[in-house]
């Protein structure tokens, strides 16, 4: 966020989850429109979405207290691997999975797959720096809650 953003945020009033959602889809639309009408446009403004949305959530999450960490790898019995978008840690020191989704956006058939095997008690074993850093023990497994955060499209 620039100095003029965060002067911007300041005067808005919003929370800056909020405000960095409506200035990135304001950035979005007034950028989108020299390329419009192709489909490569909306994958970019799906894409593009899809990144503020992160942004907002995590965000959220600091600005509540969460350690945050992206991009973590679990490794599940079959051997498939899934990356959600964040683990969150809590002051207590518990974890969670948080993947965000944006519109009709649905999780990809690793992190289906990943969400399935949590959701029926099945452990998954985290794996490499990305699980270190956030203080998870990569290869020892673990059942850990999830969550997706869903966000509106336009």
């Amino acid at each position: 966020m620039t100095k003029q953003d965060a002067a911007e945020w300041q005067k808005s009033g919003l929370s800056q989850a909020a405000w960095l959602w409506s200035h990135g889809q304001r950035l979005l639309l007034q950028n989108s429109a020299a390329i419009s009408g192709t489909v490569f446009a909306a994958v970019i403004a799906n894409r593009a979405l899809g990144k503020m949305a992160e942004a907002a959530t995590r965000a959220l999450f600091e600005a509540n207290g969460y350690e945050v960490q992206g991009q973590v790898t679990f490794e599940m019995a079959s051997g498939t691997r899934a990356v959600p978008d964040f683990v969150v840690k809590d002051q207590s020191g518990n974890f969670a999975i948080v993947e965000v989704k944006v519109g009709n956006a649905t999780p990809t058939s690793n992190q289906a797959e990943l969400f399935y095997e949590l959701a029926n008690g099945s452990d998954v074993a985290p794996v490499g720096e990305n699980a270190a850093a956030i203080g998870l023990e990569p290869g020892i497994p673990i059942n850990i809650p999830y969550g997706i955060d869903h966000w509106e499209g336009p």
